[in-house]
């Protein structure tokens, strides 16, 4: 699934992985995938090895299935949730497809990730319509493709849910502990994985929920969201400008009022919405936004780094296509 060759001969022949299609698929995705770790992935980790601290568990919001970004950040983190739009899908179970059915998943995997192999972040837009197809059905594949490439062994998935007390848990005792390709899952899945160099294990945890005011007032999702904000680190990358927004205020408050720390682009929280309650530390040049989100200049942002005069961000982080702003905001009270 990773364009890497399985070390079983058996499931190589099992699968069919010496066909020309996957063969073809694997120099592609190799070449892509090694271009980006390089280009892109290699200098953000360097950079936030030497500027970035951050906390143990992590929250994503309007992440789509960017694992590779959120891995690259926060590499020792010991627990994530990302939460988007799109759906989590299901476990591709390759034994059972023929040879024409996984060339034709694998393509439908690599038109998805273009984008964002080129331009480092998923538009929400045409990933709705990707992750609805019937072999295509969700972010699973996706993730389970980028853990692989950043060199992680994958332990288990399944099914989670929210119990009464607003905590992440699995749907049952059943699905948690089979070790099996067919499983339900309904809007959340958690991805148990370890780094073969130490064996130490990592909990990755992707809900596909409806971020927006209305979203959680009807699920009663503000406990929930609460507890996985509260001294956490939060990360916002290419978000749309959503919490700029009258119709997600709910979300931009509790991460305001809860989270220890956010790291986030210009299109994450509004400049202007930290009060004198954190400390900030602004990287890289804000020239203003692209011309989509042109209602959207922070003229303080703007004259904080001109004041600054910070160097630019050595690797794309949000929308703009020459100048990246990062800001890092930790809360000063330990009550958060």
């Amino acid at each position: 699934m990773s364009g890497i060759a399985p070390t079983d001969s058996l499931a190589a022949e099992r699968l069919e992985f010496q066909s020309a299609g996957w063969k073809q698929f694997s120099k592609r995705f190799t070449a892509q995938w090694n271009n980006f770790k390089t280009e892109e992935l290699g200098k953000v980790f360097d950079w936030t090895q030497e500027n970035i601290e951050y906390k143990d568990s992590i929250f994503y919001p309007f992440s789509g299935p960017d694992f590779n970004y959120l891995n690259s950040f926060f590499p020792d983190t010991k627990f994530s949730l990302m939460i988007a739009l799109e759906a989590v899908g299901s476990i591709p179970d390759l034994s059972k497809m023929d040879d024409s059915t996984r060339l034709a998943l694998l393509e439908a995997m690599e038109k998805s990730l273009y984008f964002n192999l080129k331009c480092s972040f998923f538009r929400t837009y045409s990933m709705k319509d990707e992750l609805s197809a019937e072999l295509l059905d969700g972010t699973i594949p996706l993730i389970l493709l980028f853990l692989k490439s950043h060199g992680y062994e994958i332990v288990n998935i399944y099914p989670v849910a929210i119990n009464d007390d607003g905590i992440l848990q699995a749907d049952t005792t059943g699905n948690m502990f089979a070790h099996k390709t067919h499983k339900n899952f309904d809007n959340a899945a958690a991805f148990i994985y370890r780094n073969p160099a130490d064996s130490s294990i990592k909990e990755l945890y992707y809900m596909s929920l409806d971020l927006s005011d209305k979203g959680i007032e009807a699920g009663n999702l503000a406990p929930f969201l609460e507890h996985y904000i509260s001294g956490n680190t939060v990360f916002l990358k290419a978000a749309s400008y959503l919490c700029h927004k009258p119709p997600f205020s709910k979300i931009r408050d509790l991460m305001l009022e809860h989270a220890a720390q956010i790291i986030s682009d210009p299109s994450g929280i509004p400049y202007d919405d930290y009060d004198e309650g954190w400390d900030l530390t602004v990287h890289g040049q804000y020239v203003g936004p692209i011309r989509l989100f042109s209602s959207r200049t922070q003229d303080n942002l703007k004259a904080h780094t001109r004041r600054e005069g910070n160097e630019n961000l050595p690797f794309r982080f949000g929308y703009h296509y020459t100048n990246w702003c990062l800001i890092d905001a930790k809360a000063k009270t330990n009550t958060k």
